[in-house]
């Protein structure tokens, strides 16, 4: 099924990438051992900073790799790159 198309004038630049941040089953879990990693910190900079324009932050749920915990998964355009065992 079709649906009409209206344009709404808005022109808005992509993102340069996006940040995802693991908050899974063992990243920033310190009973389990690891860092602790505040999300709630790293939201609360990226709204004040208004850094969402330019990088995306996603929180999802386990990224693995396992044998490395607080990850984070940096992508672009032309490449995916892993952080991994950072804390904050």
């Amino acid at each position: 099924m079709d649906l009409p198309r209206e344009s709404v004038g808005v022109v808005r630049k992509p993102p340069l990438g996006q940040i995802v941040l693991c908050s899974g089953c063992c990243c920033g879990k310190t009973e389990r051992g690891f860092a602790p990693v505040s999300v709630g910190q790293f939201k609360s900079i990226w709204k004040a900073e208004k850094l969402n324009r330019t990088i995306q932050l996603t929180v999802s749920g386990c990224l693995g790799p396992g044998e490395m915990a607080n990850v984070a998964l940096l992508l672009t355009p032309d490449a995916l790159e892993w952080v991994g065992r950072f804390h904050g």
